[in-house]
């Protein structure tokens, strides 16, 4: 699968323009050379045109194909709003990655981006970071940055591992940073 790149000589101008959301994007009518032949122009324009561009891929992102390459939703938002060049990799702030507005994207690496994600479904502990050791019989703590595992502790206490988490996520990966307890209070009991 051919992920699309963007760039400033992109046609992508001519398929797609930003909704009026500023987080959304809606099919254009295409014109004839982007087709085959005239029929089959006029049998997409009219199935398509006028409609919100962007199916889920399974994982929560937005894209649409175009000339059979794959296009993300929030990378073309991104070109649209702050041009190019088009970062190799844009982080959705909130976690969201059907949220596509322009304040939720963020220019990032893989490092950043990896940061910013949320517990694991299926995890042991409703908590990022933490996760239960039956072996040890406590919550164990750690942090990963650049593929490399840092054990921040064994806890008797789910929260007090969580804790332990969101002062070394702020630490290691700063604005980047998902803490389970975004504004130190802890909700859980």
């Amino acid at each position: 699968m051919e992920i699309r790149t963007l760039g400033p000589d992109e046609k992508i101008t001519e398929a797609v323009y930003l909704g009026p959301d500023c987080c959304s994007l809606i099919w254009k009518r295409r014109p004839l050379a982007h087709f085959v032949d005239a029929k089959t122009c006029a049998r997409w324009n009219g199935r398509f045109a006028g409609k919100m561009a962007g199916s889920d891929d399974g994982r929560g992102y937005l894209y649409f194909r175009l000339n059979g390459r794959k296009t993300y939703v929030h990378r073309v938002i991104w070109l649209f709003c702050y041009g190019s060049p088009v970062p190799s990799e844009i982080d959705h702030i909130d976690g969201n990655p059907s949220n596509n507005h322009p304040t939720n994207l963020r220019a990032a690496d893989r490092s950043g981006n990896n940061s910013n994600v949320r517990s694991a479904k299926g995890s042991s502990s409703q908590f990022l970071g933490v996760h239960w050791s039956t072996k040890d019989r406590r919550w164990v703590a750690q942090i990963e940055k650049a593929r490399k595992k840092t054990l921040l502790g064994y806890f008797r206490d789910e929260v007090e591992a969580a804790r332990a988490y969101d002062a070394a996520a702020r630490r290691v990966h700063g604005t980047f940073a998902r803490p389970n307890f975004p504004n130190g209070v802890t909700n859980a009991a």
